[in-house]
């Protein structure tokens, strides 16, 4: 009976171990751009950029050192105000939307250092034309509203943004059972020295 105690008591030590994990392993980034350098008005009325505006907006990796996203939102502001946004959870399921490029390089580090993101498709303004956001660790940062009609406006910079981490990484799969490990052990020699304190025999006198 006393070591069906002891068995229940690890088992249970190990299995609130990998129920208190996260759920998820994925890490989180934002990203911050550059305000425009250079922008271009449309040729009809409509919104445009300035040189206020700027690309910003959170980039998802499966772990540290993926190199494609696993989704991300990126938003740009147009005219000062807040502009349009590119929400996609999935990157294998972008919808509507046409992602163009996904590539990311960590170089070993904790945060990406050469990046190459873009997204297009109709979100914002005129029906008939569309929108992209581009951000690149080598061309900058690109926005575009109402491509391809008279309401068109560009805006671009030379120099990239950056990311910041706003997630902690989990612990890998190895250092849970590792951990669950030690838990069990630990378990098990409690129960031990219970048991031998219980049944040790009375010193004589």
């Amino acid at each position: 009976m006393f070591h069906k105690t002891c068995l229940y008591v690890t088992t249970l030590m190990i299995w609130l171990v990998f129920i208190s994990r996260p759920a998820t392993a994925d890490v989180i980034f934002s990203y911050v751009g550059n305000p425009f350098d250079f922008v271009f008005p449309p040729v009809d009325a409509g919104p445009e950029f300035t040189t206020a505006d700027f690309i910003f907006g959170t980039v998802t990796f499966d772990s540290i050192g993926s190199t494609s996203a696993s989704g991300f939102t990126l938003s740009t502001t147009v005219g000062g105000a807040p502009g349009f946004t590119f929400d996609v959870p999935d990157v294998n399921n972008p919808g509507a939307l046409t992602l163009f490029a996904n590539s990311f390089d960590w170089g070993g580090n904790q945060t990406p250092q050469t990046f190459d993101l873009t997204i297009e498709g109709d979100v914002f303004g005129s029906a008939s034309g569309i929108e992209q956001l581009s951000i690149s660790s080598i061309a900058g940062d690109f926005a575009s509203l109402d491509f391809g009609v008279g309401t068109q406006s560009d805006a671009f910079n030379f120099t990239a943004g950056t990311f910041t981490s706003t997630s902690t990484a989990v612990p890998e799969p190895s250092s849970l059972v590792l951990l669950g490990t030690v838990f069990a052990v630990a378990g098990f020699r409690t129960c031990r020295r219970r048991q031998d304190s219980s049944t040790a025999s009375p010193r004589s006198i």
